[in-house]
């Protein structure tokens, strides 16, 4: 019974130690996504509202036009709302599948404003990200544990 107990003590250490330290990385992930919770939320709601914005600007200036000014796989396509969502969102993530494509020069100055104002929200996004993240360490928020033998 005895040699029975030490081979199950030996062999449940490593199990032990592994969910130890999963407690520890899962503890020291959760403080770190509280800490950029924030800031993440205010990028994706402006990024959200960047994209919504752009598609009711392609939507209201492709139903004033008298010909449509976009291009759809078939020729010349009137943007539904939907349509206009989705070359509005693919324009801002710079993917550009070129399925719908901008056949007029005004709407083609449209796309590289948002394009544009895309690139500035991701990069001041990230920056705040970063900051944030920065002067929570500062503050003393984040404490690293010394490595053992210091």
């Amino acid at each position: 019974m005895g040699v029975i107990a030490g081979i199950v003590a030996v062999s449940v250490r490593p199990v032990v130690l592994l969910l130890s330290d999963l407690t520890l990385i899962t503890e020291e992930l959760a403080g770190r996504l509280r800490r950029i919770t924030v800031p993440v939320i205010a990028f994706l709601t402006l990024y959200a509202l960047l994209v919504i914005s752009f598609a009711c600007f392609y939507r209201i200036a492709d139903g004033l036009s008298r010909l449509p000014l976009f291009h759809g796989q078939a020729g010349p396509a009137w943007l539904s709302f939907q349509d206009a969502l989705y070359f509005s969102l693919v324009t801002q993530a710079t993917v550009g599948y070129g399925d719908l494509t901008p056949h007029d020069d005004g709407i083609r100055l449209l796309t590289g404003v948002q394009v544009l104002a895309g690139q500035i929200l991701l990069l001041f996004g990230f920056a705040e990200i970063m900051r944030s993240r920065r002067v929570r360490m500062t503050e003393g928020e984040v404490k690293r544990p010394s490595p053992a033998g210091d």
